[in-house]
């Protein structure tokens, strides 16, 4: 499923209850939320510039 930064980041609180967890919906879209998630090699890197909710 594609998804953008903004559909993703509330997921993210769940993170420290998972062991995996499949967020890389951003990651196949051309064109996402300028301060949206990036990703580096196997890791999601959440940008505090991005204001979510604002």
């Amino acid at each position: 499923m594609v998804s953008s930064s903004l559909s993703i980041i509330p997921s993210l609180r769940f993170a420290k209850y998972s062991n995996l967890l499949d967020l890389d919906g951003a990651m196949f879209l051309i064109k996402d939320y300028e301060y949206g998630l990036t990703y580096k090699k196997d890791n999601l890197i959440y940008n505090k510039s991005f204001n979510y909710g604002y």
